[in-house]
């Protein structure tokens, strides 16, 4: 009887080994899954799926706008401006082309963009002191020529404002912003990209990868 009781026992301990064994597979198979993708994910920036990982959102601080000048100029420098024709304030159309061989600084703006209208000023007296060297062309996108022409006889200035009312030469440009000032050398080469307002020793520096200095 005891003999028989003992042979009991080591069964039912093998049967509770065995039962513990398999619990301790199941419930660990999960866990090495997630170490794995954790693992993957931070080695590579991807989920274990293969499925990228978004990056994160800049805000809209000036931080983000000069990643968006690099980012753009690294994009667009050196190659060629594509050419556009608008028409300006005395009704006359212009295209980029018809300055060909000259440094040209083209500038997207609006009436309702603040920056862009403390920066105007700051174009006019580039325009007027280089005006032999330079080509100023103010593009104004989503205004009517009506607002724009109201704006420019508010202040009294005389450069050369056309005319894009459906943003269509901003889209061409991938303008993300106003202001945004792309400057154009004699060969028609995009030597330089800004996002935001310019101050003067900017201009000048921007000026200076154009050829158009003191």
């Amino acid at each position: 009887m005891k003999e028989r009781r003992w042979y009991i026992d080591v069964a039912l301990a093998l049967l509770v080994v065995g039962l513990a064994a398999l619990v301790y597979l199941q419930l660990g198979k999960p866990f090495s899954a997630n170490a794995e993708k954790t693992e993957a994910t931070e080695a590579g920036g991807t989920e274990a799926s293969g499925v990228e990982m978004a990056e994160p959102t800049l805000s809209p601080t000036q931080s983000a706008a000069t990643q968006k000048a690099d980012f753009e100029a690294d994009a667009l420098a050196r190659k060629t401006a594509k050419d556009f024709e608008l028409v300006g304030l005395d009704g006359a159309v212009v295209s980029l082309s018809d300055f060909q061989g000259q440094p040209v600084l083209v500038n997207f703006w609006a009436t309702w963009c603040p920056p862009c209208k403390q920066e105007i000023p700051l174009l006019q007296a580039a325009s007027d002191h280089f005006a032999e060297d330079l080509v100023v062309l103010a593009i104004n996108g989503g205004d009517s020529e009506a607002q724009i022409q109201e704006f420019v006889d508010a202040n009294g200035y005389d450069m050369m404002f056309l005319v894009d009312t459906e943003n269509a030469t901003s889209q061409e440009y991938l303008v993300r912003g106003f202001p945004t000032s792309f400057f154009i050398d004699g060969e028609g080469l995009i030597q330089a990209i800004h996002v935001g307002m310019l101050d003067e020793g900017l201009l000048l520096d921007y000026l200076a990868e154009i050829g158009v200095v003191e």
